[in-house]
């Protein structure tokens, strides 16, 4: 993941507009308005009131709607996810890691056979190189939302490193900021993600792996 061509702000999961900064940049800017809304405080409270501070406020918070808007993640209205949403996990493994990550995987296999997880969709292939975004080997989970707290849980106890991420229109931001990692966040490979507004993997859902 190259730092140039991250997201400095995620759109917010609830509601319209966006949430803390997952880049460096976004901080430095956060820092950036609080010590100018502190200087101004400062400055302008006991000389001139509160209404030439509150227009002073005003004037940064347009500022930083703006440097959101063109630095962060497209907003739009979202109220969370459906239990129906499609999702993804990357298991990702190694040499000194693949009995374990075969163990998850069969067991994730055993689980679907028996319906004891009743949406979860598909266990991928264990794949014994890198394909696609991912540096690594890897093997791909695809479940619905209403899944995901035990995926999760299957998961964490492993301690493998893993991604997990929905599927939605925009294939970059369903790796960046909507992920999840579990362990150590690994650098993909974002010039084979699909760019905004489009998304491959929804119509290979339940159908083929990566």
């Amino acid at each position: 993941m190259t730092e140039n061509s991250r997201y400095w702000f995620p759109a917010k999961r609830y509601g319209w507009g966006w949430g803390l900064p997952n880049a460096w940049q976004g901080w430095v800017v956060m820092a950036v308005f609080a010590a100018l809304l502190l200087i101004g405080a400062g400055l302008l409270l006991p000389k001139y009131g509160p209404p030439a501070f509150v227009a002073f406020a005003a004037c940064l918070c347009v500022a930083l709607v703006a440097v959101c808007w063109i630095k962060g993640e497209p907003p739009a209205w979202r109220w969370g996810w459906k239990v129906t949403d499609p999702w993804h996990a990357h298991v990702y493994f190694d040499r000194d890691t693949w009995t374990v990550a075969e163990q998850l995987h069969q067991k994730l296999n055993d689980l679907k056979s028996s319906g004891a997880i009743p949406n979860l969709v598909l266990v991928g292939k264990m794949y014994g190189k890198s394909v696609g975004p991912h540096p690594k080997p890897q093997f791909e989970i695809q479940f619905l939302a209403s899944a995901l707290p035990e995926i999760d849980a299957l998961i964490r106890p492993t301690g493998l490193t893993a991604l997990i991420h929905p599927l939605t229109d925009d294939d970059l931001a369903d790796h960046k900021t909507l992920g999840e990692w579990i362990g150590q966040p690994l650098p993909l490979d974002e010039s084979v993600l699909d760019p905004p507004g489009q998304n491959q993997g929804i119509a290979r859902f339940g159908k083929v792996d990566y």
